[in-house]
């Protein structure tokens, strides 16, 4: 299977996906993704453009995160290459995603 862009974009998006399902199941993990845009502040990674929006994303709230995290759009597909969202999967289920998306799983981009 090739990994063109439109693989990785649909890739990208199926996982924000299931993060958000994960997020509205368990809403207090939301926090893990302030979390991490406070250490790429701190981390001075904090001024490029992606951080930016997702930063105002995340302080509108959760669900105007998601909206845009599982958004089918050339912006959705750029902010989604920089997600704050990492930890919000335990490793097994994040593994497991990557598993099955690489063996062409139900839905997921096996053309290409």
């Amino acid at each position: 299977m090739k990994r063109t862009p439109q693989w990785l974009d649909a890739r990208n998006l199926a996982l924000h996906e299931l993060v958000a399902s994960e997020l509205r199941r368990a809403p207090h993990l939301f926090e893990r993704a302030r979390n991490n845009l406070e250490r790429w502040q701190a981390q001075r990674t904090s001024t490029n453009a992606s951080y930016l929006a997702w930063r105002e994303l995340i302080d509108e709230g959760m669900e105007a995160a998601l909206s845009v995290a599982t958004e089918r759009s050339e912006r959705a597909n750029a902010l989604r290459s920089a997600s704050p969202f990492a930890g919000v999967l335990s490793e097994q289920a994040r593994l497991a995603f990557l598993e099955e998306w690489k063996r062409g799983g139900p839905g997921h981009g096996t053309s290409g």
